[in-house]
């Protein structure tokens, strides 16, 4: 089995890069999900429950979202390991986000 360079993707499948990671009160994902029109962002904390779900804005620099650490009903979540699931018509990408609250 050989190994892709860093940075290469498989074709189709979205990309999703937070920044800054770990981050304090906000942080802002790019996404590159292709022509994908509509994309959606999940966080979940670490056992699995929904915390936010956000909808990803298309602008001429592509496609992004920020979080600024609330949950649905507008509290802020506590310091913690949590997951991003990025949905789109072509595929699923997740990942890692760990925020420490000040």
């Amino acid at each position: 089995m050989s190994r892709r360079p860093s940075g290469e993707y498989l074709a189709g499948v979205p990309r999703l890069r937070a920044s800054p990671n770990p981050f304090g009160r906000t942080v802002s994902f790019q996404v590159d999900a292709g022509d994908q029109a509509a994309a959606q962002l999940s966080v979940f904390d670490a056992q699995g429950r929904l915390v936010r779900r956000l909808s990803v804005a298309r602008s001429d620099q592509g496609q992004s979202v920020s979080w600024d650490g609330r949950n649905s009903s507008g509290a802020q979540v506590p310091s913690g390991v949590y997951f991003t699931r990025l949905q789109t018509p072509a595929g699923t990408s997740t990942q890692k986000i760990v925020r420490i609250a000040r």
